[in-house]
């Protein structure tokens, strides 16, 4: 839906990622309907393995998001490139992903397109553990909202990679 770009904070020197909608995308309203609460739900969440979000806003023409730089690859491109991971390392990964989604659900967001392109890998400070980071909330759902501010899609609308989504959305 954007185009992310490392971007370094101007007054404080902080490396940062920001995800533009840039030309049509920023003009269609429920394109940004549906950025705002990608914004809104990560911006809820604290969890180590979860992208943390520290702006949104319009400028310019241009609606942005600003999140944590993850200096790695996704899980799809580590898969792609390794073949199959270890039932160790995987089981690993697993349980860190089930806390970000535990903290996103306890929160009141229904994360409806987890898959392995939103799972970033990266090392911890200390270069001894492989944490996953997920992003892209997207398409996720925010319980507890006023009525009608949750419904960036149609009701009936298959939004997400039908792969990756639960039987009872599609």
């Amino acid at each position: 839906m954007g185009v992310v770009y490392k971007v370094e904070h101007v007054h404080i020197g902080k490396l940062m990622a920001m995800k533009l909608l840039a030309g049509a995308l920023s003009r269609d309203p429920a394109v940004i309907k549906r950025f705002k609460r990608e914004a809104l739900a990560a911006s809820r969440l604290s969890h180590p393995n979860t992208v943390q979000v520290f702006d949104f806003g319009q400028a310019n023409n241009l609606t942005y998001l600003v999140m944590e730089l993850v200096a790695g690859d996704d899980l799809a491109r580590v898969l792609r490139v390794d073949g199959p991971m270890p039932s160790v390392r995987m089981a690993k990964l697993l349980v860190q992903i089930c806390g970000s989604l535990s903290e996103a659900h306890g929160a009141g967001i229904v994360r409806r397109d987890l898959k392995p392109e939103n799972v970033l890998l990266v090392r911890s400070r200390d270069a001894k553990e492989e944490l996953p980071k997920v992003c892209d909330f997207g398409v996720a759902k925010l319980r507890g909202l006023p009525e009608g501010s949750n419904d960036a899609t149609n009701h009936d609308a298959v939004v997400g990679t039908p792969y990756y989504m639960a039987p009872e959305q599609i």
